[in-house]
């Protein structure tokens, strides 16, 4: 059976040489006829599910192909997506149909040059969920829109989509249809964080706690965590650590210790801030420890990096040295950083070695300054730009789909009569 590729992706490079509407059109017009690639490994992981369980059998098709996402190509995704869309449209149920559009958003929104595919499919999800009136599921896939906007530097409608949901979750209409509604209203915050509007981020943390309803425990600890980060960044530092307590008491009552030291850490910085070096290196040193035992090595390096740092405040260079190289062990990508780099040149100050703490200061103003963020800076109004002509085509993306399986549809019963036909011909002999 051929295969009908719904879903689109035009390289961004491409549309500078061609006419955006132009470019879109051929597209959606010709999409039906795109061969793809087909996959060996998705092949067998679809020839290998079982017909009949729960979820459905295209949704753990994909919840499979998130397994193993990071071992695929582009073109695999795409082709894993073609195979799971035709399916599901077969059952023309809408209910089925959503979360299969979810769930192929997840799969393009994990990898980041096919986080524009991503857009479709989360729309695409919402129609349908608009379609059952499940309200529940119109702010899930919202709030995974909101955060994919924010990722890609458009903050403006980060915020819109935040916003929308969060009417959703304080609406009383719609407000009993949302289970752990507390979980919706943090993710919210982190969104409006994301968009640059802290103090609306505070509120939605104060009325995901007073609401109460989050899905577990460790939901409430990421609330706690967030909304002290936020409160940090807005200089209420006080405040900020009586928010941490909270959080920590709650992680170590379940027993969570990761969440002990990442919270304790963050109480550090603020420590170190304000001078208490010694309390502040207490804090930070049980976050290294923590996040070293549970694996998360990404923490435990900014840990160490902030463990340099105070080390450096203390005028105690053999230690700032050893664990800003412990944090480039821990790990590397930190050493690319603007505030690592800083670290080397305070730390080769304290020491005296004045060319190395110039070079490393020159470099770390080459790194703020750099042509990659001049680049990203161009390629975030080009992103703004193409979104928002995608947006206004939306319309006719949904149309031309329809089109696409109503076609296919009018070959299967072609295909059922022409078989009917050879059959009774069959007989007749």
């Amino acid at each position: 059976m051929n295969l009908i590729v719904i879903n689109y992706s035009i390289d961004i490079g491409l549309r500078e040489l061609f006419n955006k509407r132009a470019a879109l059109i051929f597209t959606l017009f010709f999409v039906s006829q795109v061969a793809v690639a087909q996959s060996s490994v998705v092949d067998s992981i679809w020839q290998s599910m079982p017909t009949s369980g729960t979820p459905s059998l295209v949704e753990r098709f994909f919840l499979d192909i998130q397994k193993i996402q990071k071992q695929l190509k582009n073109s695999d995704i795409t082709y894993a997506v073609t195979i799971g869309m035709n399916n599901a449209h077969n059952e023309q149920n809408a209910k089925y149909l959503s979360a299969c559009y979810e769930l192929a958003g997840d799969l393009y929104d994990a990898n980041p040059s096919m986080q524009l595919n991503a857009l479709f499919h989360y729309n695409r999800a919402i129609e349908y969920a608009k379609e059952r009136k499940d309200i529940d599921q119109q702010v899930d896939v919202s709030l995974k829109m909101a955060w994919l906007y924010a990722k890609l530097h458009l903050p403006e409608k980060a915020y819109l989509l935040a916003r929308k949901a969060e009417n959703s979750c304080t609406d009383q209409k719609t407000a009993h249809q949302i289970p752990h509604i507390s979980n919706y209203l943090r993710r919210i915050g982190d969104c409006y964080i994301s968009s640059g509007k802290r103090p609306e981020g505070n509120a939605c943390f104060q009325r995901a706690l007073k609401t109460g309803l989050f899905s577990d425990t460790l939901e409430k600890i990421y609330n706690y965590n967030n909304w002290g980060v936020n409160l940090m960044h807005l200089n209420r530092e006080e405040e900020a650590i009586r928010i941490f307590e909270k959080g920590i008491a709650l992680a170590q009552r379940n027993k969570i210790e990761v969440w002990v030291g990442i919270m304790k850490g963050n109480q550090g910085w603020i420590y170190s801030n304000q001078g208490q070096l010694e309390h502040a290196n207490t804090l930070v040193m049980h976050d290294l420890k923590a996040s070293e035992t549970y694996g998360d090595f990404d923490n435990a390096s900014r840990a160490a990096q902030l463990l340099g740092k105070i080390a450096i405040l203390q005028k105690n260079a053999p230690k700032a040295y050893y664990f800003l190289e412990y944090a480039k062990k821990l790990s590397p990508p930190i050493q690319y950083e603007t505030s690592y780099v800083r670290l080397w040149s305070e730390y080769y100050a304290l020491t005296q070695q004045w060319e190395q703490a110039y070079s490393y200061s020159k470099q770390a103003e080459v790194l703020l300054d750099s042509a990659i963020a001049l680049k990203n800076n161009k390629e975030r109004h080009r992103l703004d730009n193409l979104i928002d002509f995608l947006e206004e085509e939306s319309e006719a993306q949904l149309q031309v789909e329809q089109a696409v399986f109503g076609q296919r549809q009018e070959q299967d019963r072609s295909m059922l009569v022409l078989i009917v036909f050879v059959l009774v011909l069959g007989t007749g002999n």
